[in-house]
């Protein structure tokens, strides 16, 4: 009965857990200080620590929720259905279950915006901000990039790029070293229009292609498996963003369905679907946009 009064406020645990990473990484840094690490050295010994020291004390707080539900579960499988209590077990660990789920979203969450951040900083040349709430991070990771010639006619050349791939754009930058990039160019998933697997060619192996209605650019992995990878990533954010899209349609078709232009009483989209709504599956970007252009676009600086 206790878990199912007091349940409920085991997400306030949620602050703590969000900020237990950025505490250690503060003990760690405080830790050059000999004066700090005696005082540490000085609290174990206390009887009252157990002789834990401060990293082993400050994570008990972020075990709590875990060990709460795997006891609640052993409670409900070791309890008969026919027990005056097995109903409230069962309702207690669903609550508690609730909490723990909440509480791992808010760190995924919170980790996330942090990554961003840390992006964020690492980028020079960068003046918009990458961190907002419908925004995640990827993956990351260093490719070339393969030049497709200055807007001269001339040809430039291949260049290392480090890329960060976020769930609405795809960052690629130049390492400048000590975790610094060099801002180079993005595409916005909503404008790439298809990921191509291209072919190993002799003087080309481990490449993709990506499309945009106002670039494409190639890129070359050291294996087989990292391309694989990469497609399959960027092929799942581009499912994400059509998905997205059709519904936005759909919904745009039922409220032009619904509105009353002239006057008259507003008719259901299922009487009038035959006159104004798309049929499931009816791709919402134009056939230009769903194929690989005959004319690839290049990229207009050939540093990036």
């Amino acid at each position: 009965r206790t878990f199912l009064d007091m349940a409920p406020f085991l997400k306030f645990y949620t602050q703590y857990v969000n900020n237990f990473e950025v505490a250690l990484k503060n003990i760690s840094t405080c830790k050059q200080s000999s004066a700090f690490l005696q005082f540490l050295n000085k609290c174990r010994t206390n009887p009252k620590c157990g002789g834990l020291d401060l990293q082993s004390l400050l994570i008990m707080p972020v075990q709590r929720i875990p060990r709460y539900e795997l006891l609640l579960t052993d409670l409900v499988k070791h309890t008969d259905a026919e027990d005056p209590n097995f109903s409230d077990l069962s309702r207690a660990r669903q609550i508690v279950k609730e909490v723990a789920d909440h509480v791992n979203e808010s760190k995924r969450m919170a980790e996330n915006q942090m990554k961003l951040l840390s992006i964020q900083l690492s980028l020079t040349n960068y003046q918009e901000s990458l961190v907002a709430p419908h925004r995640r991070f990827v993956k990351e990771g260093s490719m070339c990039k393969k030049a497709r010639g200055d807007r001269f006619g001339g040809l430039g050349r291949d260049a290392r790029r480090h890329f960060f791939l976020l769930n609405d754009m795809l960052i690629y930058s130049k390492d400048k070293g000590e975790g610094k990039y060099e801002f180079k160019g993005s595409i916005r998933m909503g404008m790439a229009t298809m990921v191509k697997d291209l072919r190993d060619t002799e003087g080309l192996k481990n490449a993709l292609e990506i499309y945009s209605t106002d670039r494409t650019i190639t890129i070359y992995f050291r294996t087989s498996e990292e391309k694989a990878e990469w497609i399959e990533a960027m092929r799942s954010l581009l499912r994400d963003v059509q998905q997205e899209e059709e519904k936005k349609a759909h919904l745009n078709v039922r409220t032009i369905v619904d509105r009353d232009i002239n006057g008259s009483p507003h008719r259901s989209l299922r009487t009038k679907s035959s006159e104004g709504a798309l049929p499931h599956g009816t791709p919402i970007f134009p056939p230009f946009l769903t194929q690989a252009p005959t004319s690839p676009l290049v990229d207009a600086s050939s540093s990036e």
